[in-house]
């Protein structure tokens, strides 16, 4: 792990009761790899390759938020990670191929369902508190998929090339 993003991470330890340290740990242990980058739309996004961090995004959440927020939303992105390792990426891409919205949405929500339950059962593991709370919110996913449902359905933009619209380099 990159010292700077190791750093960013432990940095939460300090005024939280959580233990950050095992979080960094989790994520050596299972050669997680993430990167410092530039989101527009989230704190946090993961392809098949990395996990991304945008840490003035994961700041002002931090700040709206807490610390735990924080903890889960890190294992939340992991969970995505490792299942992507496990099935690939033709998992995201089989997702856009969904011919009818309905039915994509259906999928999207079962992936963040996924990540969900796999970061409140990691928090638990690590911290021996449970997380109460959760990410997804299916109204707000169905606004925010739409567009991009369509963009990478029609064949305007794949995957990949959505992802690059939505980080920069900082």
């Amino acid at each position: 792990m990159n010292a700077n993003i190791e750093k960013f991470i432990l940095s939460f330890d300090e005024d939280s009761r959580l233990d950050f340290t095992k979080l960094v740990e989790f994520i050596k242990f299972n050669n997680i790899p993430i990167k410092q980058i530039g989101i527009k739309v989230a704190p946090a996004v993961t392809s098949a390759e990395v996990i991304y961090l945008d840490f003035d995004g994961v700041l002002d959440t931090e700040k709206r938020f807490g610390s735990q927020f924080i903890y889960f939303l890190i294992l939340h992105e992991i969970g995505h990670f490792l299942r992507l390792r496990k099935y690939g990426e033709n998992l995201i891409k089989d997702m856009y191929a969904i011919p009818e919205y309905p039915d994509f949405l259906d999928k999207v929500m079962e992936e963040e369902n996924f990540a969900d339950k796999f970061g409140c059962i990691m928090f638990y593991k690590l911290n021996g508190v449970r997380y109460m709370g959760q990410l997804t919110n299916r109204d707000v996913y169905a606004y925010q998929m739409s567009s991009v449902y369509n963009a990478v359905h029609h064949g305007k933009l794949n995957y990949e090339a959505m992802l690059e619209q939505i980080t920069y380099e900082i």
